[in-house]
This record gives C-alpha cells, sequence and structure tokens, in this order.
C-alpha cells in the first residue's frame, strides 16, 4: 500500500475511530493517545496491508488498544464540568447520555456507540467485534431499552437513580 492511500484512508476513519476510543476510555486525551499508537504501528505495517481491509483493522486495533488501556489505568470519569452542566441544560442531557451509555457492559455499549453514534451497519459490527450479527442485535436492542429507561427517569424525574 502506498503512503498516499494510507494516509487518505486513514484519515478518513480517524475521527470514527476517535469517537469509538472516546467511549470505551471515557478520555478525551486516552482516545486521542490510542489512536496515534495506532496510526504508528500501522504506519510501520503498511506494506503488509491491503487497502480492501485497513479501516476494519483500524477501528479493531483501537477497540483492542482501548480495552488494553482502560484494563491497565484505573477507569477515568467523563468529561465535562458540572458548572458548565448546570449552566445549559441540553449539554446536562448529553453529560448524563455518555454517563449512561459508559455504564452499559461492554458489547451494548460498542454496539450502541458503532450504530447509533458512528452509523456503522450491524454487519460491519459483527465483522469488527468478532460476534454475530445476531449477538450485535440483541446487544444493541438490550442497550437502547437501557438507555431509554435510564434517560426517561432522568428527564421525568430529574435525578438519575443510583445504584
Amino acid at each position: 500500500m502506498t503512503s498516499e492511500t494510507f494516509n487518505t484512508i486513514f484519515l478518513g476513519c480517524k475521527d470514527r475511530a476517535m469517537r469509538f476510543a472516546w467511549s470505551i476510555t471515557g478520555n478525551r486525551q486516552d482516545a486521542e493517545d490510542i489512536v496515534q499508537d495506532v496510526y504508528e504501528k500501522l504506519w510501520r505495517r503498511r506494506l503488509l496491508i491491503r487497502d480492501t481491509g485497513l479501516p476494519s483493522l483500524i477501528m479493531t486495533s483501537v477497540r483492542n488498544a482501548a480495552i488494553d488501556r482502560t484494563r491497565r489505568l484505573k477507569p477515568m470519569p467523563l468529561e465535562g464540568s458540572q458548572e458548565s452542566s448546570a449552566q445549559n441544560p441540553d449539554t446536562a442531557l448529553l453529560d448524563q447520555l455518555y454517563r449512561a451509555i459508559s455504564l452499559l457492559p461492554e458489547a451494548q455499549r460498542n454496539a450502541v456507540t458503532l450504530h447509533d453514534i458512528e452509523g456503522m451497519e450491524i454487519d460491519e459490527i459483527a465483522a469488527l467485534t468478532g460476534v454475530s450479527t445476531a449477538s450485535v442485535r440483541m446487544a444493541l436492542s438490550r442497550g437502547r431499552n437501557t438507555l431509554r429507561n435510564k434517560l426517561t427517569k432522568i428527564i421525568n424525574y430529574g435525578v438519575e437513580e443510583q445504584k
């Protein structure tokens, strides 16, 4: 693969990979570091990579690196200060949504993030995560139901139920 082709494909996937890493780690700086590390590792091996498989390889590598980092490090809270949330109700709801997504089990979090936020197809998610399409559909359904229930409670009552 040529350098130009590699850079074009990687730049096309960079934002998606960044958001995916952020959804796993809950920290923007860690997500940026992960995407940069993946770029560096794949750059060294670019001559061995086929053009058609690079987007999936990028997302899989980012997923694995993010999981490794979260297992190694203590989980960090999601970004967003309390004062900015208090000033803007939309920001507060968005913070609650991201917090609720981060509390989902891994399979559900990945399915919801990749399908509903990133717009990936279920077949792509199944290939990326290494599970069947039925498992992805089930995780997506369960994740959406959990988020719907949690956000309905927040919107209706103004407080989140504590575990």
